[in-house]
């Protein structure tokens, strides 16, 4: 692959190092745009004939880079009787052309016939492209900056053909699209492991944790049969807060040696890294918080509210937290677990009765949990310890290839 030159990007295959520049071309010239009906709800629901696509089925799993299965399928009978035709220009892309969903800037492979609704819109390729550059070159088009502005953002046709473009000869297309579609499909099988990984966790709390009433769950290792105890937590722990040191005194943060957590670090999890640290002039006039201690996001904005940590070596915190030190009859790691499975607890309470959506340390304190003894609780956060484990060794590949596949993006087209 080679540097940059004249109108060719800037990583090249070695075999096109010495190929023609890619050449400028509109949309319009080289394809075509079409645009979809409308679909009554009385029409809708058919589950055999052909596709008819809605921008909510961009959704669906197995769509995430070509549109493979609908919500929605309609009959020779329908076509004949609403006369409507079937978009046979395929291959191309489909995208959102009216409203909110522009914003969001998804792009869908449809190589089969089909019928889009009138919020969806098709640009289709013709013979000068290969399929699979066509649908990566359009991941590079930032389309919502050519919508129109009014009451809702939309596109019409001459919108998206009057888009200048750059593309090389066929042969290096197909090179560069074939790539490409073998890293998309990497992406996808990280993305769905990852995915199935978080419902197998949600359907394990379900299961492992007492319904809301009860005292047993529905599953539980071999050899536990008692019933599981409730208390409050603040009937089980000591509950401390902390606070910001004073920014004006640049001394509190001149030399930082003490770690200090902050709700934007807590990442409900354990926590291996933060933000800031604190001078030992500011540490002094604070708690320092032991390993283990669990951390609740008391505010900081909603989305933050009911987030945890728990801390891996000590530090203090800020006075929007709360924290649990460890204790000997609570495995953290099962504690954390269940707090994080019940945030819409916090989130429910915080906006209930305020005028600024938050929870207090006495919350805190109010919030009841049900436990079992301590060799189950520990066999338990183990067992959530080590998926969750899992799961974020498939989150970090996941982003990585992402990373990756947006600087190849970035590289590999004019």
């Amino acid at each position: 692959m080679s540097g940059k030159q004249k109108n060719v990007p800037y990583r090249r295959f070695k075999e096109f190092e010495n190929a023609d520049d890619w050449e400028q071309r509109k949309l319009g010239e080289i394809g075509k745009t079409f645009s979809g009906i409308g679909f009554p709800e009385n029409e809708q629901g058919g589950t055999e004939g052909i596709p008819f696509f809605k921008v909510s089925d961009m959704n669906n799993v197995g769509n995430e880079h070509e549109m493979n299965s609908a919500n929605n399928y309609v009959s020779n009978n329908q076509l004949k009787r609403k006369k409507w035709k079937v978009i046979n220009n395929v291959p191309g892309v489909i995208f959102a052309k009216v409203g909110a969903a522009i914003m969001l800037n998804r792009k869908r492979l449809v190589r089969v016939p089909f019928l889009i609704d009138n919020n969806t819109m098709e640009y289709a390729f013709d013979d000068s492209w290969d399929t699979y550059f066509g649908q990566t070159l359009f991941e590079t088009i930032n389309l919502p900056r050519y919508a129109q502005v009014g009451a809702l953002p939309s596109y019409n046709g001459s919108d998206i053909e009057t888009i200048s473009i750059e593309v090389p000869n066929k042969n290096e297309q197909e090179r560069i699209g074939s790539f490409f579609k073998r890293l998309d499909h990497l992406i996808t099988l990280h993305q769905r492991k990852y995915d199935k990984l978080k419902k197998l966790k949600s359907a394990y709390l379900s299961e492992m944790f007492p319904a809301e009433g009860e005292r047993k769950p529905k599953r539980r290792f071999a050899g536990f049969t008692d019933d599981w105890e409730q208390r409050k937590l603040g009937e089980l722990y000591r509950i401390y807060s902390g606070q910001t040191p004073f920014r004006g005194d640049s001394t509190n943060f001149e030399h930082p040696t003490t770690a200090w957590i902050k709700t934007t670090d807590l990442n409900n999890t354990i926590i291996t890294q933060n933000e800031e640290n604190i001078s030992d002039k500011a540490a002094k006039k604070m708690k320092i918080l032991p390993v283990a201690t669990i951390l609740v996001a008391m505010y900081g904005g909603f989305n933050q509210i009911g987030r945890t940590g728990m801390l891996s070596y000590p530090s203090t915190i800020n006075q929007a937290i709360s924290a649990l030190p460890p204790i000997k009859t609570v495995d953290p790691y099962f504690l954390i677990t269940q707090l994080n499975s019940r945030v819409s607890e916090w989130k429910r309470l915080a906006a209930s009765s305020r005028k600024d959506p938050n929870i207090t340390k006495k919350d805190v304190a109010d919030f009841r949990i049900t436990y079992p003894s301590l060799s189950e609780q520990k066999i338990i956060g183990n067992f959530f310890n080590n998926l969750d484990h899992l799961i974020t060794l498939h989150q970090q590949q996941l982003e990585k290839l992402k990373k990756l596949k947006q600087a190849y993006l970035n590289e590999m087209f004019v």
